[in-house]
């Protein structure tokens, strides 16, 4: 597959995720658990945003977002009913693949793209840790969600000054 094959593979796969985080938060009885996903499926918009600039230079058109919604139910559909712990231990299980296919982006991907790519593994790899420490009670999950949202933080901060900086030179 191409570089730009696989970055919109990844792009719709964050638009996906969003519907599949978000479909999952709405069956839960836990108010803890039904924020926790809601604030996953934040970060699934959030990362999609970060590789949205790739998609436009590069001319690529996603699926309709009905069409990815509907993708997005269907993956959720193979997860409901499944308590908190059996949840987390299958994302565990389901997500390592993902964090191969952006790694694999990373490798392909030309300099100037390089960083948005990194972030994007970064997401897939906070997202697997977080399901781990979850499976383990170790009460930890979140802190490696919140580590990459320091990451998108240090990132926009960064491209903002970049464009100021940009903006007011002479």
């Amino acid at each position: 597959m191409t570089y730009h094959a696989q970055l919109l593979k990844a792009y719709e796969g964050e638009v996906i995720g969003q519907t599949f985080f978000s479909a999952l938060a709405h069956g839960r009885a836990s108010v803890s658990e039904k924020q926790t996903l809601q604030f996953l499926a934040g970060l699934e918009v959030r990362t999609a945003g970060i590789l949205h600039p790739l998609i436009e230079c590069y001319n690529l058109t996603p699926r309709s977002g009905h069409e990815l919604n509907e993708e997005g139910l269907r993956d959720a559909g193979k997860y409901a009913g499944l308590e908190w712990g059996p949840l987390n231990a299958r994302f565990a299980a389901d997500f390592p693949p993902y964090a191969d296919e952006f790694l694999a982006i990373e490798r392909m991907a030309p300099e100037q793209d390089l960083s948005i790519c990194k972030l994007v593994t970064a997401h897939e790899i906070a997202l697997i840790a977080f399901a781990r420490e979850e499976v383990e009670g170790t009460g930890l999950g979140m802190s490696h969600l919140l580590g990459y949202v320091a990451q998108i933080d240090s990132y926009n901060a960064t491209c903002v000054a970049t464009s100021t900086a940009a903006a007011i030179r002479p």
